[in-house]
């Protein structure tokens, strides 16, 4: 079994999403004014930072490829920018979906059943029912 590629797994291809999204999120965080200086910094530090590794990772992979073809190993070299193989990176993008999706879905069902039991345990001890009819009164 082969370890794959490193950043190409799913933390890291959802750290590095993650930071290439930030500043969208954060944009409705400033128009709430939730948002500061101190937030922005780092959300541009993270964000530059993610950029530079998928540059990184494609120049490395570029080298290699170049390097391999002027060895004999492979056919030709890549004649494109892009040197990341994306169907692993797509592989790995539709498995890290499905367990942020799974992971939503059982916080919801997480929440389903705490309300439920709340409610259940409201009952039990009478909140919300309405008082019995008092025998003395009749």
């Amino acid at each position: 079994m082969s370890a794959g590629l490193p950043g190409l797994g799913l933390g890291g291809l959802f750290a590095v999403i993650s930071a290439l999204l930030a500043p969208l999120f954060e944009l409705s965080r400033m128009r709430r004014g939730e948002s500061s200086p101190d937030r922005w910094r780092q959300i541009w530090r993270q964000f530059f930072v993610a950029i530079a590794m998928v540059a990184v990772l494609n120049l490395t992979m570029l080298g290699a490829l170049h390097l391999a073809s002027a060895l004999g190993l492979i056919a030709t070299a890549p004649s494109g920018i892009l040197a990341i193989p994306l169907a692993p990176v797509g592989i790995t993008a539709g498995l890290l979906s499905v367990v942020l999706l799974g992971a939503k879905l059982a916080h919801g069902v997480r929440e389903i059943v705490r309300a439920l039991a709340a409610r259940r345990a409201s009952r039990s001890r009478g909140i919300g029912r309405e008082p019995l009819p008092d025998s003395s009164q009749r």
